[in-house]
Order: C-alpha cells, then sequence, then structure tokens
C-alpha cells in the first residue's frame, strides 16, 4: 500500500469528519455537498451524518456494495480498484475510521494501513 495525504475539507480541518472526505474523493463531490446530503439522511433517520447506518445506506443508494472483512490490516489487502474501507483501531474500544483507497493508494489525511479491516464499499461496476 501506498499512502498520499489528502484533506477534502475545504477548511483544512482534520476531525471527525472522515467519512465525509472518503465519501468526497470517491464521489468526486465536494466536500460541502457530502456533508449536506448525508446530514439530511441522518436526520432523516435520527442519526449524526458520519454514523455507520447512514454512511451505509447513502452509499447503498449510490450503487456501491458493502463486502464484510475479514479483520486482516489494511496493509494485507491488496485492493486492485476503487474502495472506501471501514477500519477499526486496536484498541479496547474499537474505534472506526473511514477511509478511501483506490488501486493500491490510500487517501487520507493520516495512513491508516495499520489497522483492522472491518469492511469495505466497492464502487457501481460501470
Amino acid at each position: 500500500m501506498k499512502f498520499i495525504k489528502y484533506n477534502a475539507n475545504p477548511y483544512l480541518r482534520n476531525t471527525e469528519d472522515c467519512a465525509i472526505r472518503a465519501i468526497s474523493k470517491a464521489l468526486n463531490k465536494p466536500w460541502k455537498d457530502v456533508l449536506m446530503e448525508l446530514t439530511q439522511l441522518g436526520a432523516s433517520m435520527g442519526y449524526m451524518p458520519n454514523n455507520r447506518t447512514v454512511t451505509t445506506k447513502y452509499l447503498k443508494s449510490k450503487g456501491w456494495t458493502w463486502h464484510r472483512g475479514d479483520k486482516r490490516r489494511m496493509k494485507d489487502y491488496h485492493f486492485k480498484s476503487t474502495h472506501i474501507v471501514q477500519l477499526h483501531s486496536n484498541k479496547v474500544f474499537r474505534s472506526g475510521h473511514l477511509t478511501y483507497c483506490d488501486d493500491g493508494i490510500i487517501y487520507d489525511t493520516w495512513n491508516c494501513e495499520g489497522y483492522k479491516v472491518d469492511g469495505y464499499f466497492n464502487p457501481p461496476k460501470k
């Protein structure tokens, strides 16, 4: 895996918006547009916009498909095409993180390749 530092947040903030950053990059949509769409969907469901239930429903509505991971580390996967990956830390509280990976390159604000993969989304087939 290769890591490229990337931040879609127009204010270059790096806090609690990993889902918005990853989805923005994957869909090639402005960060603010993704935030607004996730906020509307989240409000209709009673969740925050970056809640896993919201992001999953949003990506599925865009034709992406979810695949459960086998808890191997990100660096052990050999992604060949675009993926949005749900990661978990090794910490007891199991914090989640959403990142974007395309053809073996992680685009994120930090290198998360050492984290365990909970699952990943594949984009719709062209």
